[in-house]
């Protein structure tokens, strides 16, 4: 089944606090979202394709870093970059609209989620497989956890909270018939692709079990980690 990867970036790294955007920080020898790239093609297959989203400005910058990162490599899916939207959605819905119509399976993922393996994609691409139109990966949580209501934080049984991951893995058509209907009724409230196919069609997301390496990555303590992670991490396993 042919497949595409939206990766996402158009974040400003606000709370990195650093003089570029996160996306472009560097994990060792290559900005973070040219590892994310790399992790992500080591799963699939010449003939699928990965869109990659940011800002409009930034588009020349990152086609070159993708020229000069991955032209020596013999197994690449093809790349293409093009430019977002104002948010997250948005920038999707550009994803979306550069996708091939032949495309069977999409799968959005962040591009500062640099750390994604042949296990988790086994998983995510098994159950689309399987017959589920959306699916996610997600983590329990390790926390205790507190639900803020009014001025009071009340307990909530942390078994029953789960941290959501990308990539999230979508029957194609059905992720772009969500969209339409997204573009017509934006709803910010709705921070995820399965949030917004849920919403907007009634498909509840299945849940595989998420990687623990897979963490996004958003201030100084997250490249810190990442950094030690990479010293070991092998997308191929």
């Amino acid at each position: 089944m042919k497949i595409t990867v939206i990766i996402v970036a158009g974040g400003k790294g606000t709370r990195m606090q650093a003089d570029k955007p996160k996306q472009y920080l560097e994990l060792y020898d290559k900005p973070i979202l040219m590892e994310t790239i790399a992790n992500v093609s080591r799963q699939l297959q010449n003939d699928d394709r990965i869109i990659v989203v940011v800002p409009r400005e930034d588009e020349p910058f990152v086609r070159k870093l993708i020229r000069n990162i991955f032209v020596q490599r013999s197994h690449f899916p093809l790349v293409e970059v093009t430019g977002g939207g104002d948010t997250r959605a948005e920038s999707v819905l550009e994803g979306l609209n550069a996708t091939d119509p032949e495309t069977e399976i999409i799968a959005v993922h962040d591009g500062v989620r640099p750390f994604v393996n042949a296990s988790l994609f086994r998983r995510l691409m098994g159950a689309v497989k399987d017959g589920h139109g959306s699916v996610l990966p997600a983590l329990p949580s390790d926390d205790s956890i507190r639900l803020k209501v009014g001025n009071d934080f009340k307990a909530i049984p942390r078994e029953t909270v789960f941290r959501v991951q990308t990539p999230q893995v979508f029957d194609a058509a059905l992720l772009r018939h969500a969209y339409r209907l997204y573009a017509e009724t934006p709803d910010t409230t709705l921070t995820d692709d399965a949030s917004i196919v849920s919403a907007l069609t009634g498909e509840a997301p299945y849940v595989v079990e998420g990687l623990k390496e897979n963490l996004k990555i958003t201030n100084p303590v997250d490249l810190a980690l990442a950094k030690i992670i990479a010293e070991t991490f092998d997308a191929t396993k």
